[in-house]
C-alpha cells in the first residue's frame, strides 16, 4: 500500500488540515499507548502528527498484521463521506522505516516497552535506564484496570508499578471516572501525574455490517485488520485531579497541535457523567430489546422502567459529583432537565425515526449497528459503571428500584446468552 496520502480518494481539505498543525506545536514528546484498538489508533494518528514519538503495547498475536500494513485511518466529513486521515506505518523496535515521522513502534509487552534502550548511558549507578515516556495512555476498558473487587488487575498492577518510579511520567486514562484516579492514588501516583481524558469521538473498525461507504484503502478488506473510521467531536475534555496544571495543559496542546482539539477543564468527569448516566441506562434497555429501537419503543413497560431508572441514576450522578471541581448546586438542574427531556423523547416514536435517519446519513451506517458493536465490546465496563452507581446509592440511601430491575434483567439476559459481565469476565493480560 502506498504511504502517500494523495493515493487515497477524496482527501481534499482534510489531509491538508492534518498535515499542517492547527496550533503551534509543543516540544516533542514520547508517548506509550497501551492497547491498539480504535481509540488508541485515533489518538496515535493525531499525536504522531503533532511531532510526538508514539509506541504501542499490543498483543503478540497482533504484531505481524500491524507490521505488515500499519494503521489505516479515515475520518467522516459532512454528508457521510469518509476521507483519508492518513496511514501510519508500524514497526518493531530498531527496524528501519522509510518515514520515522509517520511511524509507530510496537511492543508485545509492557516490560519490553520499558526496557533500557540500546546504548543508553544509564543512571548514576551505571545501570541502564528504562525507556522514558512523557505520557502513558491506557485505552483499555475499565474492567481491564479493575476487577469486581475494585482492585487492580494483575496486568494493570504491573503497568502502574513499572512506570511509578519515573517521577515525570504522566498516566492518562480515558474513562474519566473518579474510581480510576482513586485507584492510581493507592499506588502512590500524585494528582499532578494523573490526567483524565474524555473521549467524545466515535471510532469503529470499518466497514460495520450494512456500512455503505466505498473507496477504502485495501487494508479495510481484510476482516482482521480493517480501516479505523472516526468522527471527531471537537474539544475533548482533559483534566487532572490536581487541578489545572502545566502537565494537563501540555497534553491538551499536544493533541490539539495534531488536529484533535482538546481543552483543559476543571473536571472531565463532571462533563461526562450526565451523558453517561442517560446513555448507559438507555443501552441497558436497548440490549434487552436485542438492540432494536423498534422493539424498545413497542415495550411501554420497559420504556417506563428505563425513564425511571435514568432519573434514579442521574440522582446518583449528582451525589458522586458533589465534591468535584466545577460542580455547583445549580448544575443539578442539568440532571433534572436531562431526565425530563429524555422521558419525553423516549415516548415519541417519530423522534427516534428522525434520529436514526440523521445518524445513518452522517455516519454511513445504521445507529443500531454501531451501538451493538461498540457497547457489546465494552459491555463489562458499562456493567461495572452501573454496579458502582448501585453501590454508591446503597451507601447514600438513594432509591434504585428501577435501576436494580434493569441491572438484574440484563444480567440474566447476558448469562442466558453466554455474554460476559464484569462479574463473569476473566482477567486476561489486558492488551488490545
Amino acid at each position: 500500500m502506498s504511504d502517500d496520502v494523495s493515493a487515497y480518494p477524496s482527501i481534499g481539505r482534510l489531509t491538508a488540515r492534518l498535515a499542517s498543525p492547527v496550533h503551534s506545536p509543543p516540544p516533542a514528546a514520547s508517548v506509550l499507548i497501551v492497547g491498539a484498538g480504535c481509540v488508541g489508533q485515533v489518538l496515535a494518528n493525531h499525536l504522531v502528527r503533532s511531532g510526538a514519538s508514539v509506541s504501542f503495547v499490543v498483543r503478540p498475536g497482533s504484531l505481524p498484521g500491524l507490521v505488515e500494513q500499519g494503521f489505516c485511518l479515515r475520518q467522516l466529513d459532512a454528508g457521510s463521506d469518509l476521507e483519508a486521515a492518513g496511514h501510519l506505518t508500524a514497526s518493531l523496535p530498531g527496524a528501519d522505516v522509510l518515514d520515522p515521522g509517520l511511524n509507530v513502534t510496537l511492543f508485545p509487552s509492557v516490560a519490553e516497552a520499558l526496557a533500557p534502550m540500546a546504548g543508553d548511558g544509564g543512571d548514576n549507578d551505571g545501570a541502564p535506564a528504562a525507556t522514558h515516556y512523557d505520557y502513558v495512555i491506557s485505552t483499555l476498558p475499565t474492567d481491564a484496570h479493575r476487577g469486581p473487587d475494585g482492585q487492580a488487575t494483575p496486568f494493570y498492577r504491573g503497568l502502574l508499578e513499572a512506570i511509578l518510579p519515573a517521577s515525570d511520567t504522566v498516566i492518562v486514562g480515558i474513562s474519566a471516572m473518579p474510581e480510576e484516579a482513586a485507584l492510581l492514588r493507592t499506588f502512590g501516583f500524585p494528582d499532578d501525574r494523573i490526567i483524565d481524558l474524555g473521549i467524545t469521538f466515535l471510532a469503529w473498525p470499518a466497514p460495520l455490517p450494512g456500512e455503505r461507504f466505498e473507496g477504502c484503502p485495501p487494508c479495510s478488506q481484510d476482516p482482521e485488520h480493517r480501516t479505523i473510521a472516526y468522527a471527531i467531536a471537537q474539544g475533548l475534555p482533559a483534566s487532572s485531579p490536581g487541578g489545572r496544571n502545566e502537565r494537563v495543559a501540555a497534553f491538551a496542546a499536544l493533541l490539539s497541535s495534531g488536529g484533535l482539539s482538546c481543552k483543559v477543564v476543571d473536571s472531565a468527569c463532571t462533563q461526562l457523567v450526565p451523558g453517561e448516566n442517560i446513555l448507559g441506562t438507555l443501552l441497558m434497555a436497548l440490549e434487552l430489546s436485542d438492540w432494536s429501537f423498534e422493539k424498545l419503543m413497542s415495550n411501554a413497560e420497559l420504556r417506563e422502567t428505563t425513564c425511571r431508572a435514568i432519573s434514579e441514576r442521574l440522582a446518583i450522578g449528582q451525589q458522586s459529583l458533589a465534591d468535584k471541581p466545577g460542580w455547583s448546586s445549580s448544575a443539578s438542574w442539568t440532571f433534572w432537565i436531562g431526565a425530563q427531556a429524555f422521558r419525553f423523547v423516549l415516548g415519541q416514536r417519530f423522534l427516534w425515526v428522525v434520529a436514526k435517519f440523521f445518524f445513518s446519513w452522517f455516519t454511513s451506517f445504521d445507529m443500531e449497528a454501531y451501538l451493538r458493536y461498540h457497547f457489546t465490546k465494552v459491555g463489562p465496563q458499562m456493567f461495572m459503571y452501573v454496579k458502582s452507581d448501585l453501590d454508591l446509592a446503597a451507601s447514600s440511601n438513594l432509591p434504585t428500584e428501577n435501576l436494580d430491575l434493569l441491572y438484574n434483567q440484563l444480567k440474566e439476559y447476558k448469562e442466558a446468552r453466554g455474554i460476559a459481565t464484569v462479574e463473569s469476565r476473566g482477567q486476561g493480560d489486558g492488551q488490545s
